[in-house]
């Protein structure tokens, strides 16, 4: 018949005490981490992106430098491009 030592069952414990206080805390900080990258980086790409707009576009919602000629040719969106083709002859 086999002996049961006072230690039997240990490593359960001592596995289960590991997950519940270690690894899901680890786990969620890892998953906060990540949102706060992707928080920074989307900050960071709506600023350049603002910056951008705002040496290209005017206060009137034109573009800087064209002429009344070309103007009519800019659409309100700065994102929409517009090409149009001189006919042929």
């Amino acid at each position: 018949m086999p002996r049961h030592s006072p230690q039997a069952g240990q490593s359960l414990v001592e596995t289960t005490l590991l997950g519940i206080f270690v690894l899901v805390p680890l786990f969620l900080v890892t998953l906060l981490l990540g949102k706060y990258v992707d928080l920074q980086d989307s900050t960071l790409q709506a600023t350049r992106n603002a910056a951008f707009e705002r040496t290209v576009w005017s206060e009137t919602g034109q573009r800087d430098g064209m002429t009344t000629a070309q103007e009519g040719n800019v659409l309100p969106h700065p994102q929409v491009v517009s090409f149009k083709c001189a006919p042929t002859t």
